[in-house]
């Protein structure tokens, strides 16, 4: 499975009555709606992408099982990296 860094756009919504003005303040300053996730990439579909944290090896029939999985539609994705961990030794 390949540990990747996925950086991604989200959304906002805003419940209460507001003038176009202020929106338009929020949204500008809305800037931090970039996110990252970290993880397994389970898949890499054409309409989306499902990241995993956590792997438990060997649990279901010898298959691992997936745990905090992240599902982010591939619209709003802006780049999928390729990570790798280093070990050090003692």
């Amino acid at each position: 499975m390949r540990l990747v860094q996925v950086e991604w756009l989200d959304s906002m919504t805003e419940s209460e009555w507001q003038s176009l003005a202020d929106l338009q303040r929020k949204a500008e300053a809305a800037n931090s709606l970039n996110n990252t996730t970290v993880g397994y990439l389970l898949l890499d579909e054409p309409g989306y992408v499902l990241v995993a944290s956590t792997e438990t090896p060997g649990v279901d029939g010898g298959k691992p099982i997936y745990g905090n999985t992240t599902q982010i539609p591939r619209c709003a994705v802006v780049a999928v990296r390729s990570l790798t961990v280093g070990r050090k030794h003692r």
